[in-house]
């Protein structure tokens, strides 16, 4: 969903920024939502959804 997109970016840009997550439930949140195809073409995209 968009906000599975909004919150694995917001996730990404945390750990770029060295955040502690401490919650191994939202680290695997974070690495499922990173790891979707959707979003491997829209980063290769330059960022834009399509």
């Amino acid at each position: 969903s968009a906000v599975d997109v909004l919150l694995g970016d917001m996730g990404g840009w945390a750990r770029a920024g060295r955040f502690p997550i401490e919650s191994d439930r939202v680290n695997a949140y974070f690495d499922r939502v990173l790891e979707r195809p959707a979003r491997a073409r829209a980063q290769a995209n330059g960022g834009a959804m399509k």
